[in-house]
């Protein structure tokens, strides 16, 4: 199996002292430079032997938050952190939603932050961190920005370890192991490589401005106006 190199940088520093089949990372900021990164690692299940039927058990843990205090001067920059993450990872996607100020602190900021509003029976679906209380409501006022990720690494360890050789059939990048050895390369030129690099607020308080990477073809999916869905 192939060792999985993270580029040196604060969310990877985090990725590294993490062991499991993470699913997708989740990374949520205010527009203040410097303001703490908020990640959310949703892992996938995994399999294990029961130590008396030695059948396979597949076990998923809740989802784990961590908060990230780093030194950062544009959301460009944490977005080539991300880049350069979800690349090593064997990401097939990277997205980016920036949500216009809505005036109140709805459920999805409070969760975007780290605090957990749903539960099975009676389990949390997160741990760590503790939620970020005093970034809610600089985010309803100011707007927030959030990433999305998904990761290829160690998914044949998963509970669907199927589903890495279906994509490494569309994408030659990816070693047995999921990941990717190489540097990121960047993105490749077209009209919406310079659109997708735009992150000013959104005027309107019922959408978000979502961005779309395609880390198989390297290039932006696509830029759009989304309407916000839920309070």
């Amino acid at each position: 199996m192939s060792e999985l190199l993270l580029p040196p940088n604060p969310i990877s520093a985090v990725l590294a002292s993490e062991y499991g089949v993470i699913n997708k990372v989740n990374l949520s900021t205010l527009r203040t430079t410097d303001a703490p990164l908020v990640l959310r690692i949703g892992w996938e299940g995994m399999r294990r032997a029961d130590r008396d039927t030695h059948a396979h058990i597949y076990d998923r843990r809740p989802d784990s938050i961590r908060v990230v205090r780093a030194n950062w001067e544009s959301s460009a920059e944490i977005e080539s952190w991300l880049e350069e993450c979800a690349w090593a990872l064997g990401a097939g996607y990277l997205m980016r939603w920036i949500h216009a100020p809505s005036n109140k602190v709805t459920m999805g900021i409070r969760r975007s932050f780290g605090d957990e509003i749903y539960t099975i029976n009676g389990e949390s679906l997160s741990a760590g961190d503790s939620p970020r209380d005093e970034m809610f409501g600089v985010a309803a006022r100011d707007g927030f920005i959030e990433w999305e990720f998904n990761s290829a690494y160690l998914r044949h360890e998963s509970t669907f370890p199927a589903q890495l050789e279906a994509w490494r059939r569309h994408d030659a990048t990816l070693l047995p192991s999921g990941n990717r050895d190489t540097i990121f390369p960047g993105w490749r030129d077209g009209k919406w490589t310079r659109i997708a690099k735009d992150f000013d607020t959104p005027t309107d308080t019922n959408t978000a401005k979502e961005v779309g990477y395609d880390f198989t073809k390297l290039r932006v999916k696509g830029v759009w106006d989304v309407e916000v869905m839920g309070s």
